[in-house]
């Protein structure tokens, strides 16, 4: 038996706030860019989902305990953010959604943004906007998992959305794609977002890909 609980913090909403969805995704590029925008200490951790069908795990950051999946909330932007650090499986996409619609209707989003990725070589968009970016936008085919089942619900809704789904490189952990889709939230929001903590990773992991090359390549002079 499922057990399912969304936890909000009794806030105050402005009118018509922006709810931004940074999902768990390959190269973790949504949820990359969805802890990298925390970073402003604008964003206010207001709620916490949780439910037995989602995997046992504890986010941790400077010291404090947080549920994997989270919803924060910047005042000065009106700017919601549902994060997700954790793959959700299957059996729990429905629950999640259904948690993400309660926050749709409790605070009157009309403007939703989600944050993904796909094992794709160029960004990908799906959009009801009256926007043209300079991506590759789909507009036949099939979408699953979680992002497809919050467009499905808001279809019927009057709300305008915004699907961005960043290429992935690196399965593991994709830095580079994670700021090149950050870099187009912030222009699309006018956000000011501080990359320095991405920039300081992706400088360690090329230092660290250099050193295996010469060594690679130290090894190759012997043989």
């Amino acid at each position: 038996m499922s057990e399912e609980s969304l936890n909000l913090r009794k806030i105050k909403v402005k009118k018509d706030p922006k709810l931004i969805i940074a999902l768990h995704s390959p190269g973790l590029i949504g949820s990359l860019a969805g802890l990298t925008l925390i970073q402003d200490k604008d964003f206010e951790h207001v709620g916490s989902f949780k439910s037995n069908r989602v995997p046992p795990i504890a986010s941790i950051h400077k010291g404090k305990v947080y549920s994997p999946i989270r919803l924060y909330y910047n005042k000065k932007k009106n700017l919601l953010l549902f994060l997700s650090e954790v793959s959700i499986p299957t059996s729990a996409s429905h629950e999640v959604g259904k948690a993400i619609l309660e926050i749709i209707k409790k605070f009157k989003v009309k403007d939703l943004y989600i944050l993904s990725s796909m094992n794709e070589s160029e960004f990908h968009y799906i959009s009801n906007k009256d926007i043209k970016l300079n991506l590759y936008e789909i507009n036949e085919g099939a979408l699953a998992g979680l992002a497809a089942l919050v467009l499905s619900e808001i279809s019927e809704l009057d709300i305008e959305y915004l699907a961005l789904f960043a290429p992935v490189d690196d399965p593991q952990l994709d830095i580079k794609n994670t700021i090149k889709l950050l870099k187009k939230i912030e222009k699309l929001l006018g956000l000011k977002i501080d990359y320095r903590t991405l920039k300081k990773h992706l400088k360690e992991e090329e230092e660290q890909e250099n050193k295996e090359e010469d060594k690679e390549q130290s090894k190759g002079m012997y043989r």
